[in-house]
């Protein structure tokens, strides 16, 4: 059978063909499929694709009722297991802070695929995950789960130990806490204790006993069952008994008398005091010698020699340690935790050197004289101190635990405890034991260890030594496997720490034991604990030393901060001790006074460490943890309250650096004071200020001599050793002999030593000595220079008369001892002490022991905080915390207390990010206090989106307390407010243009004060958003950010009702909001764009005055604007009339305006004629000119629809003219266009053309006279006139332009003298560019330029000339203002300075669509259109606009489509197509009636003879266009013109018919009507107004009846009776016709008068009244009618 194959390699689904004419390669469809794409053979083929399948639902396994969400997975392909976990919380401030919640569901899963089980592996909030931090690497290395998330610190899990005993539904409890699951260790901060109250424990076996037989049970022995130690425990009361015997091999105890019963498995406690109780245990240091039967003196029982049988002096030892092995050795003690999965921790604080002196270090045996020892002689003689070893051979170490050791697997996971071991001059840190955990079961919160002297049994490599800290990130990005170790990337290593802490440092003698301080809950409190006088009894810290104090901070993993030192400068004072900064200098002890200088009273001095503040909660850093600045806050275990937190700052460590180390003890045999032998004087040196000393054994290196640049011979050595006295003998007077050593008091000057040599070189050789040590043999002496010079403070004894060595002579030499001066180290090494503990338990000592520094400021004296007032909206300079003033605080909980005086002496300020902003703030203290201050703001503000954060202000100070002399560091926070925006361009209504899609822009103010910046600050990060719109469609949406509403679709018609809101602060935390509800009048007129913003816009701009020619340039390129071609006129001297002078240059500049003069020539440019000083000018110009534009020039249109209006001003007759004069001013006038890409640029100049296509030119004539403008009823007219020719000038030229280029403006003298004088103003429009009316026509973008040249004049003859010639009111080049005339002195027209005053050119320009002419640019304009049309344009013009419609432009020339209604949605559509309407505006003082119609006339019919003037009250919006439209009220481009006066051509006027009459001839009411009797076949005519109505009504009968009739009836002598309409705007139509002589019945006329109502009534029988156009009789309603009769 065949078969078919197909390969889709195209990959591709085609269902649009027939299945038939697929192509190959393609498919028809597929489900679940794949095309493979693999290099073989297969290629093309189609797959299988596996789909999904539900396995487990952990949400509803962990049974959390709560929303789980995955945040990372990781998949085990060897074991099959996916590793998931899971969260329930989302942080929103993960990006600046870790948000702790207590509550969330945090689970670890694993789930294996191929038995189908789910294990719990850990769950609680512990772990905290959060949504937002995502787990980004997870591994798997020998059974154990590392992964790290970027927001707690790296982790890890054992699967194993994990998964034993757990369920999908509840974990094993193995990894249940941070200490658990870190991969950085718990850190063990505590250093070991050498001091006892408890010597040791054990349990009782399993038989009772009573107290004085006791077997225990020597696996649960801890510690040491001392001789003599007293014994406690449950049954046993006091009196306590005492241990008596110990005997190891079988275990049994016994004890001191009693018969208590004492239970099997009660357990035992061992004290060292046989005065114990309960409350108060004496305690003792835990370094003690277990093998010397007696103490130093020889007598007294050792109680702590180990021994089996009683304590006695003869008892035997069976110490099993070697006695001797510490004996030279300074050996210090740590210890280190091992872990589950093999980690150990960082080394814990080693203790201080484990030694204390044999004989305790006292010089012992007395011997002769009496208060001498054997010991000190034996010192100085040997130069060595023999007892100077270590006495200690047995130490119980008690080592600290975090928690009960029984429970320190569980809860940490520890298997071991190292015992570690340090010699003072080796590098190597060895072990001694190990620990198992395992095996301890006490509650107690530390293990002892009883070390005996033995051997190290293993050295630590050097890694672990140099290991400070666990090197694991506190977080990191990036985590993977390589060469088998887990590798960190993308880290942060360590927390941020205090710049500085507030504290101070002293050095006094050691505090008495005290380990009873508790806090206010009854704990313990170790931070106050005075150990040092017990646990190092020999200790003391070296004097003429300096000591820096630091500290270090960690947290509970060992990540420790640098060292921090003291922010404090001053002094302080707390119980009597004074305390200085960080640094400290040690004086030698001065002399305390006769009997005063006991050292049995002495237990030697520390460092003493005030702290004026608590870490991390007051001052220069505070607060919770802040992930800009790495700083962790302070450490909180407790999971289950919002404050957990982990890393913080969790315990503390003291460490002091001292670089004058290395020094030696001088033992010398005596010291004289001044030169031996020598009582007599006089002497070489004054007394007290020069002593000798003996040099022997190793006192000859300690005190080297200067052994450079010596000869073979020389016995004499320079010595330049500074040695402080420090032992003396007997400070006697000459010839005394010593009888007693006592302790030197020396000062910060050395003693030095300056010369060294043997005592015969030295000294007199031939004389003995009796105060020289062995004066015999000859031996070293040093000349020692002293640096007091008092014999009462001198060092040595006096010397004593020379002769023969001789016993007997009795001197007696005594120990003496100098100390060298120390070695000074380069290195700056901080070197750790034993003081070290809880941060937590240190600041509670802190704030309940009464620190005394300031703990911050208050503004009302009872609150701990300040009131804090600041608005964004506050100007610079305001006050926004009043008053404040520091506190202190005497006990934690207490009442605060004013500082009554201080003065800050800094202060800065930081914001939420760390920046400072201190520069931002004024500190200033109230005017005349030295308590309170102000802070005040030095800018302005604003709260912008992230300003909860960078707004929210920490402000420091470091306040000086002059009660205490004490300075510290008090901090206070506040936060700026936000002030609501508001809505600058909220209006109620916007109309709107046609397809309009950006409806409104929306500015707004976010409440800020702050106005600098662009853009302003007080526009920044505001948010827009809708709230509502009436009605729903079409859906309109505003940008969030700038605040422009649209309408994509354009379609908006009619009212739309939108209510926006606007949010500052970008609507974060904070943020306030105001609304705006405006009504959009949708128009579907003309959509329009903008002009480009280099076109700018100008409004009445002066460019041409009397004489000038000016030229206006929007343009590119400047350089060719002015010079390039075709110019107006055809040649430079168009504009240049003098010899083609005056010319300007060719660059305008940019200063906008370049011009150039030349005087007049003839009479009045030589000062001798006419008049002087008539100048020409010709000024070239750009927007750059006029100090209203913007600052950059103008360049050509590019975008939109441009204008310009040009207005000619001709006000000549202002200062008055002759009586009928006409002088006109002719001004030849261009707009030129170029395109700068057009063939021939820049020589490609042309008259530019308009949007409606028509070529521009500005020919054209204006006029005013006396019947145009009647005074007062006319005002619109009196200084503009009327147009009299549309298109071309009516003056002849001057043969240098054209008609239809010259703009014409002339006005008629005075009349009479009391006449007001009259001007004329010419004003013409076009618009260019874009054709945004019709859109039909091309784009004209490019260059443009207005070329307007100095004016021609033109005058009617006037009989004040002798010669009848005309007075020209311009400068000519061929002569003056009406020098032409030869009676220059009557010449109106003469002065220069007037005609810059009268004979003016203004150049209007902008944006078309957008004329800003009056500040304001609608978007629509009203018109009054007449009610018919005529196809005849000129009878069109006699129509009355009576018709109100609208209009985008305002222009009357550019109208394009006419609307029914002003939102310009519903077009005009009664129009005839093709006919010609008038239209005018429709009120006096809209854009379009005063600038719009290029001042029109009103009427083209002529009322008398062929006057056109304006009729009646005639006004702006009177002034009449005419255009010709199609039949929806669209204009025929190009045919709209102005009405014009055309006085010279005017076509005959519209009249009544001839001969006719009016009624009334006066023009004044009331008038008649005519009444229609057609039963009575009469006519009657009814005046209204009494006998004044008289002369009217008889004239109409008069007139009828050629004079016959009266009251009498006469006659109708005529043959036919007319009414016709007496309104000139129906062309004076017929009413009505008279049919007479009815029935052929003569037609009689009469009147009558009423008297009763004032009525004259005429009378015609015989007639009817019939309507025109109806034929049906009827009556007239009352007018002043016309009528004709024949």
């Amino acid at each position: 059978m065949a078969e078919v194959k197909n390969a889709f390699i195209k990959s591709k689904m085609n269902r649009d063909l027939d299945a038939r004419l697929l192509p190959n390669g393609e498919y028809r469809e597929g489900v679940n499929i794949q095309v493979s794409r693999s290099e073989g053979a297969d290629v093309g083929a189609l797959e299988n694709v596996l789909g999904n399948q539900q396995l487990v639902d952990f949400e509803v396994l962990s049974g959390c009722s709560c929303n789980l969400s995955t945040i990372g997975t990781f998949t085990d392909g060897v074991s099959n297991d996916i590793y998931v976990f899971l969260t329930s919380y989302t942080d929103n401030s993960f990006e600046t802070a870790i948000s702790y919640n207590k509550d969330a569901y945090n689970y670890i899963y694993v789930y294996n695929i191929v038995n189908k089980e789910s294990y719990i592996l850990s769950s609680g909030a512990f772990l905290n995950f959060s949504t937002t931090n995502p787990i980004l690497n997870v591994n798997f290395l020998e059974g154990i789960l590392f992964w790290t998330d970027n927001r707690n610190q790296p982790r890890k899990i054992n699967i194993n130990r994990a998964t034993a005993g757990a369920t999908g539904q509840a974990s094993n409890g193995y990894y249940i806490k941070e200490d658990q699951i870190s991969v950085a260790t718990y850190n063990p901060y505590e250093p070991i204790e050498l001091y006892f109250k408890q010597w040791g424990s054990v349990n009782v076996g399993a038989n009772s006993a009573t107290t004085a037989i006791v077997d225990i049970n020597k696996e649960t022995l801890s510690g040491l069952p001392t001789i003599g130690a007293t014994v406690s425990g449950a049954g046993i009361s006091a009196p306590y008994p005492t241990i008596t015997e110990y005997n190891p091999t079988t275990g049994r105890l016994t004890l001191s008398s009693g018969a208590q019963t004492i239970a099997a498995g009660t357990k035992l406690y061992f004290y060292a005091a046989s005065d114990f109780n309960n409350a108060n245990p004496t305690n003792f240091s835990s370094m003690f010698d277990a093998t010397s039967r007696l103490c130093p003196d020889d007598v007294t029982a050792n109680p702590t020699f180990q021994t089996e049988g009683p304590l006695t002096t003869s008892s035997v030892s069976n110490y099993p340690g070697d006695p001797d092995f510490l004996e030279d050795k300074f050996v210090r003690f740590s210890y280190r935790f091992k872990f589950d999965d093999g980690e150990n921790s960082i080394f814990a604080p080693f203790t201080q050197p484990a030694f204390i002196p044999k004989q305790d270090g006292y010089f012992l045996n007395p011997t002769t004289p009496t208060g001498n020892t054997k010991d000190e002689n034996s010192t100085y003689r040997t130069t060595t101190v023999s007892f100077m070893e270590n006495q200690v051979n047995n130490i119980l170490i008690q080592v600290p635990l975090p928690c009960a050791a029984i429970n320190l697997y569980d809860e940490y996971k520890v298997i071991e405890i190292d015992i570690l071991y340090k010699e003072s001059d080796a590098l190597a840190v060895q072990v001694v034991d190990t620990i198992q955990v395992e095996g301890l079961t006490q509650n107690d919160h530390f293990v002892i260890y009883n070390y005996q002297g033995v051997k190290p049994y293993k050295t630590l490599p050097e890694k672990d030594l140099i290991r400070v800290y666990d090197k694991v990130p506190v977080k990191a990005h990036g985590q993977e496997i390589i060469s088998n170790r887990i590798v960190y990337s993308n880290f942060q290593t360590q927390h941020t720490p205090p710049e500085a802490l507030n504290y101070n440092v002293g050095v006094t003698q050691k505090n008495a034991f005290d380990i009873s301080s508790v806090n206010t809950n009854g704990d313990p409190q170790p931070a106050l604990y005075y150990t040092s006088e017990v646990e190092y009894p020999q200790h003391t810290i070296k004097q003429n030393r300096n000591y820096q104090v630091g500290i270090l901070l960690s947290d509970r993993f060992g990540r420790t901060s640098t060292v921090i030192l003291s922010s404090t400068v001053v002094q302080g004072t707390k119980d009597t001790i004074s305390y200085g900064g960080s640094t400290v200098y040690v004086p030698y002890t001065p002399f305390p006074g006769i009997g005063n200088n006991s050292i049995h009273s002495w237990t030697g001095d520390s460092i003493k460490v005030l702290f004026n503040q608590a870490i991390g909660t007051t001052g220069l850093y505070a607060g919770n943890p802040d992930l800009l600045t790495g700083w962790p806050g302070l450490y909180a275990g407790d999971s289950t309250t919002a404050e957990y937190n982990p890393l913080g700052w969790y315990s503390y460590k003291i460490v002091v650096k001292q670089q004058e180390q290395d020094y030696y003890n001088v033992y010398l045999p005596g010291i004289v004071n001044g030169y031996p032998g020598d009582t007599a004087g006089p002497y070489p040196d004054p007394v007290n200020t020069t002593a000798f000393i003996t040099l022997l054994n190793d006192n000859i290196n300690k005190v080297p001599r200067d052994l450079t640049e010596v000869g073979p011979l020389q016995a004499q050595f320079r010595s330049s050793e500074d040695v402080y006295g420090r032992v003396t003998p007997q400070q006697t007077d000459i010839d005394v002999s010593p009888i007693y050593n006592n302790p030197y008091y020396p000062t910060i000057d050395p003693n030095v030593v300056n010369t060294i040599g043997p005592e015969n070189t030295l000294l007199d050789s031939t004389v003995v000595f009796d105060e020289i040590y062995q004066t015999g043999s000859n031996p070293l002496v040093g000349r020692v220079s002293q640096s007091i010079q008092t014999l009462s403070t001198g060092i040595g004894t006096g010397a004593i008369g020379s002769g023969p060595v001789d016993p007997a002579d009795g001197y007696n030499i005594l120990l003496g001892v100098y100390e060298t001066a120390p070695t000074e180290s380069r290195l700056e090494i901080f070197w750790e002490t034993s003081s070290a503990g809880l941060i937590s338990n240190l600041n509670l000592a802190i704030e309940e022991g009464g620190s005394p520094g300031i703990k911050g400021v208050t503004s009302d004296g009872i609150s701990t905080t300040w009131s804090y007032s600041h608005s964004e909206a506050d100007p610079s300079g305001t006050i926004i915390v009043s008053a404040f003033y520091p506190y202190t605080q005497p006990a934690l909980y207490s009442p605060i207390t004013a500082v009554a005086s201080s003065t800050i002496n800094n202060f800065w300020v930081t914001d939420g990010l760390g920046n400072t902003r201190t520069t931002d703030f004024i500190l200033e203290p109230v005017l005349g206090s030295t308590k309170f201050y102000n802070i005040k703001t030095n800018k302005n503000f604003y709260y912008g989106n992230n300003a909860s954060i960078l707004e929210n202000f920490t402000f420091f100070f470091e306040i000086y307390d002059v009660a205490t002399n004490l300075t510290s560091t008090a901090s206070a926070t506040g936060s700026l407010s936000n002030a609501a925006p508001t809505v600058t361009n909220c209006v109620n209504s916007v109309d709107l243009d046609k397809g309009v899609t950006t409806l409104y822009t929306y500015l707004a103010t976010n409440g800020s004060a702050d106005t600098s910046g662009i853009p302003a600050a007080d526009t920044l990060d505001l948010t827009f958003t809708k709230t509502s719109q009436s009605p729903a469609l079409p859906v309109v949406s505003i940008n969030s950010e700038t605040g422009v509403l649209t309408e994509p679709t354009g379609s908006l018609n009619g009212a739309l009702s939108v209510e926006i809101l606007v949010k500052d602060a970008s609507g974060a935390q904070g943020s306030l909001s105001t609304s705006c509800t405006t009504i959009f009048n949708g128009s579907q007129g003309i959509v329009t764009s903008s002009t480009n913003s280099t076109w700018h816009n100008g409004n009445f701009l002066t460019i041409n005055k009397g004489p000038e020619s000016s030229g206006f340039y929007w343009s590119t390129d400047k350089t060719n604007e002015v010079s390039s071609l075709p110019l107006p006129g055809g040649t430079i001297s168009f504009r240049a009339p003098v010899n083609n002078q005056p010319t300007p240059t060719n660059t305008i500049g940019t200063t906008g305006i370049q011009s150039a003069t030349i005087d007049a020539q003839g009479a009045c440019g030589g000062g001798t004629g006419l008049t002087d000083s008539w100048v020409w000018t010709n000024t070239n110009r750009n927007s750059l000119a006029f100090s209203t534009q913007n600052n950059n020039p103008p360049n050509g249109l590019s975008l939109g629809t441009g204008y310009i209006m040009v207005d000619f001003e001709n006000q000549v007759t202002k200062n008055g003219g002759p009586q009928g004069d006409r002088p006109s001013l002719i001004w030849p006038t261009y707009l030129q266009y170029r395109d700068p890409i057009g063939a021939g640029y820049p020589n490609n100049w042309e008259d530019a053309v308009d949007v409606e296509g028509t070529t521009i030119k500005f020919g054209g004539t204006q006029t005013n006279n006396y019947s145009i403008s009647l005074d007062s009823t006319r005002p619109d007219f009196t200084e503009t006139g009327v147009v009299d020719q549309a298109t071309t000038s009516i003056s002849p030229t001057d043969n240098n332009y054209l008609v239809t280029d010259g703009v014409e403006s002339q006005s008629t003298g005075r009349v009479n003298s009391g006449d007001l004088p009259l001007f004329s103003k010419s004003s013409r429009i076009f618009v260019f560019g874009k054709d945004q009316g019709y859109n039909v026509r091309p784009d004209y973008f490019g260059d443009y330029r207005l070329v307007v040249r100095y004016p021609y004049g033109n005058n009617i003859p006037n009989t004040l000339t002798s010669f009848g010639n005309k007075i020209l009111p311009v400068l000519t080049p061929q002569g003056c203002p009406s020098e032409q005339g030869g009676l220059s002195a009557q010449s109106p027209y003469a002065s220069y300075a007037s005609s810059l005053n009268t004979q003016l050119v203004k150049l209007s320009y902008g944006d078309f669509y957008n004329p800003l002419l009056d500040g304001v640019a609608p978007s629509y304009f009203s018109y009054r259109l007449s009610s018919q049309g005529s196809t005849n344009k000129e009878n069109a013009k006699s129509f009355v606009p009576s018709q109100t419609v609208y209009a985008r432009e305002w222009s009357f020339r550019y109208v394009t489509q006419l609307y029914s209604n002003p939102e310009l949605n519903n077009l005009y559509t009664n129009t005839t197509n093709l006919s010609f309407y008038s239209y005018s505006a429709s009120e006096n003082t809209s854009l379009n009636a005063i600038y719009g119609n290029e001042t029109s006339n009103t009427t083209n019919t002529a009322l008398t003879g062929t006057d056109r003037a304006p009729v009646g009250t005639a006004s702006n919006k009177d002034r009449r266009w005419v255009a010709q439209f199609d039949g929806a009220g669209r204009k025929i481009a190009g045919t709209a013109e102005p009405v014009a006066y055309d006085q010279e051509n005017a076509a005959p006027a519209i009249a009544p018919p001839a001969g006719s009459l009016k009624l009334n001839t006066s023009g004044t009411g009331p008038y008649p009507q005519v009444l229609n009797n057609t039963s009575g076949n009469s006519i009657t005519l009814v005046w209204f107004g009494g006998s004044s109505q008289s002369p009217f009504a008889t004239t109409f009968v008069s007139n009828l009846t050629n004079g016959l009739g009266g009251e009498t009836p006469a006659p109708f002598v005529g043959s036919f009776l007319k009414f016709y309409s007496p309104d000139i705007n129906t062309g004076f139509a017929e009413v009505s016709t008279v049919s007479l002589n009815i029935n052929s019945n003569t037609s009689n006329v009469s009147y009558i008068y009423i008297n009763t109502s004032g009525f004259y009534v005429v009378t015609i029988s015989n007639a009817q009244n019939f309507l025109s156009g109806i034929g049906s009789t009827g009556n007239l309603p009352s007018s002043n009618y016309y009528y004709d009769y024949n």
